[in-house]
């Protein structure tokens, strides 16, 4: 087993801070029309693949579960990579280094294939004034 540490379980009203901040980000980003796209990383416990030693537990699956829910009930687009990564057949020894918690290159590549698509998608209007005003500025 190659997990280092484990998450402990985050209270509700942690998740429902969290929450409310990502919230207020979406309203100051919304009237600026720049989206907001939450990813949730994989982490190394990996449900129904990792085997915990007796009375070890670890949240971080739950916790993100949990994150994301809130999200998603305010609004706030997100992508799960936990998802891609079963659709894909990844396993956490595919995308961490052995010795600790960090994605590989691979990894942070993979993630930006998947990712990357629906940010340039959700940011094509936004990204073609910022460009059209880059342009002006330096031709002034």
């Amino acid at each position: 087993n190659q997990l280092q540490f484990v998450m402990p379980e985050m209270d509700e009203e942690t998740i429902e801070s969290n929450g409310t901040n990502a919230n207020r980000l979406k309203i100051f980003l919304d009237q600026r029309e720049i989206p907001l796209l939450y990813v949730s990383s994989p982490v190394k416990n990996t449900p129904g693949r990792t085997e915990l030693p007796v009375n070890v537990y670890d949240y971080s699956n739950q916790n993100s579960d949990n994150m994301l829910s809130e999200l998603q009930e305010r609004g706030i687009d997100t992508i799960d990579l936990r998802e891609n990564m079963l659709e894909d057949g990844l396993k956490s020894e595919d995308l961490f280094f052995k010795t600790d918690h960090h994605w590989t290159a691979n990894a942070g590549i993979w993630s930006a294939d998947i990712s990357s698509p629906l940010c340039i998608r959700s940011t094509s209007n936004t990204m073609l004034r910022f460009s059209t005003k880059i342009t002006t500025t330096l031709r002034s």
